[in-house]
């Protein structure tokens, strides 16, 4: 089976639909897949080989709002071997083109829907006007819809008119490389993943810093540790010297993988108390939180939030409410005995359900229902 994947960006571009398309494809190959790749260039060279995936990097001629716009992709995804096509979205001009090239090709094609397109200001009105026009045509011509949370199948307006034809497949943990180490962890830390710039406060940073200072307020040495990009004076670094627990809060910048690991293995309880469902998409890193047996603490809004209470994986606050964020933080902090239980019922939860064996089979298992018989090898 020959794959063709159309995303908006690919390794070594990091972001969560990044590393879930890398998952993916990784999890193809594996199973003896030809797996092809055209993603807008982003500083790396033009063609490259990852793992057995074949990548080729399309010049980008401009940027509109959230889409590279890429003159030269349309052909390249007419000459790409290919016997399925799969579309990644949020991003215009890639997925569109990928969905109307693999029709153009008489492919099956399959599109990922990770989350609705929204902003304010030009970037509002750019994905208002696509979402009544093209977002529509793409939907109607994908054979198949992917939905990586069962939130957005329920709740996405955009998806009103497919769900006759869409599936929910998550995203996958990588359990040997996310796993407990062993390590002793900080007492009284706390630590958050997630960018820092203002597009990203859908987080839920802001939040956890009223929580820190209310704990902080009530007797409590917490320590906050925030492992994510963006500029230095940051409206979260301003907030935290607003609150006076500036000196209480420590802000990496960007963190590697290896840094990432080292912190939910070290910190006293992990966070992720996500703010919007529609932009959060699914909340992966408080599943590698959970695969690293870290007792976690997560709002509503994440993906998975029916099977982490099914486990009682992790404690679910309501978004945006600091107050229940502190006092679930606080219960953590006082409890060892609920963080391991914790953290032992969230490493499980990930190994029973979320690897990417588990996830990436469902994938090849869709690819090959929409396949014609002799092309499902």
């Amino acid at each position: 089976m020959r794959i063709l994947h159309v995303p908006p960006g690919f390794y070594p571009r990091v972001g969560g639909e990044e590393n879930l398309i890398l998952g993916w494809t990784r999890r193809q190959r594996a199973s003896g897949c030809d797996v092809y790749v055209v993603a807008p260039e982003d500083g790396a060279p033009h063609v490259r080989n990852v793992d057995g995936v074949v990548v080729r990097r399309v010049k980008t001629l401009l940027h509109l709002a959230t889409a590279n716009i890429t003159p030269a992709l349309p052909f390249w995804l007419l000459v790409a071997p290919a016997d399925i096509v799969h579309s990644h979205y949020p991003m215009p001009w890639n997925a569109d083109w990928g969905v109307l090239i693999g029709r153009l090709r008489r492919k099956p094609v399959v599109m990922t829907y990770c989350n609705d397109l929204g902003g304010s200001g030009l970037k509002g009105i750019f994905g208002a006007v696509y979402n009544r026009t093209l977002l529509r045509l793409t939907l109607r011509l994908a054979h198949h819809v992917v939905v990586i949370s069962p939130l957005y199948s329920e709740r996405s307006s955009h998806l009103r008119r497919c769900k006759h034809k869409t599936s929910v497949v998550t995203p996958g943990v990588d359990t040997e490389y996310f796993t407990p180490l062993g390590l002793e962890r900080e007492p009284n830390t706390v630590f958050f993943v997630g960018a820092v710039d203002a597009h990203h406060s859908y987080k839920g940073l802001e939040p956890l810093l009223r929580a820190v200072q209310v704990l902080r307020s009530g007797g409590r040495d917490v320590k906050l540790v925030v492992a994510g990009k963006g500029p230095t004076d940051n409206p979260f670094s301003r907030l935290a010297q607003e609150l006076g627990i500036q000196d209480h809060v420590r802000f990496l910048g960007f963190a590697t993988d290896d840094d990432v690991r080292y912190w939910y293995n070290t910190c006293s309880v992990f966070a992720m108390p996500s703010l919007s469902w529609r932009q959060e998409g699914f909340g992966m890193v408080g599943m590698e939180a959970m695969a690293c047996g870290t007792p976690t603490v997560v709002s509503s809004m994440v993906g998975a939030v029916e099977d982490v209470r099914e486990y009682d994986a992790a404690l679910v606050v309501p978004p945006g409410d600091h107050l229940a964020l502190a006092r679930a933080i606080g219960e953590l902090l006082g409890d060892a005995d609920r963080c391991r239980v914790l953290g032992e019922n969230g490493r499980r939860l990930i190994v029973e359900r979320y690897t990417w064996e588990r996830v990436g089979d469902q994938i090849l298992e869709l690819y090959r229902s929409l396949l014609p018989q002799d092309a499902r090898a």
